[in-house]
């Protein structure tokens, strides 16, 4: 994540959180079907925790986040939170059992390099949750076309399932 996108996140922490809550439909039903993909067991990293919104219903313990004033808040949740970029973890090889990362590889300046490191950090057995904006998706070309809108999503870069 540069250091314009961070600064986006650390001048508007309650702005961005509160999406939230305007499109509470929106995120319950994504909470749901994220748990249908979670193992009911073991320590879970939420890389680019943000707020905490996803972590905390999630059971994910630890977070990692790169701005300060959206972590501040995934730490009022309960999230221990790290602050680090999902390209280079701060974790020993094998310290979860589940690195989940919503909404968070559109942001990240090397992807690769954070899904490397996100499967570095997985003890044996582990789960990589992925849950993104699908570039092709009607959601996805909705963004694409109103990036320059969005101070959030402006500098994202939507990928597709292939």
């Amino acid at each position: 994540m540069d250091g314009e996108l961070i600064q986006v996140f650390e001048e508007s922490p309650r702005e961005y959180d509160a999406w939230f809550d305007q499109n509470r439909m929106v995120y319950e039903s994504e909470i749901l079907a994220l748990k249908r993909f979670i193992a009911p067991s073991g320590l879970g990293l939420e890389i680019g925790v943000g707020t905490g919104r996803f972590a905390v219903p999630l059971g994910l313990e630890v977070g990692v986040e790169p701005a300060s004033a959206i972590a501040e808040m995934a730490q009022k949740r309960g999230v221990k939170i790290l602050r680090a970029v999902g390209e280079a973890l701060p974790f020993r090889q094998g310290s979860f059992h589940l690195a989940a990362i919503i909404t968070t590889l559109c942001f990240l300046r090397d992807p690769w390099l954070a899904l490397a490191e996100a499967t570095r950090i997985l003890r044996p057995g582990g789960q990589i949750l992925i849950a993104e904006i699908d570039r092709d998706s009607p959601l996805g070309r909705f963004y694409e076309a109103h990036k320059r809108e969005s101070k959030f999503y402006r500098q994202a870069h939507f990928y597709t399932v292939d």
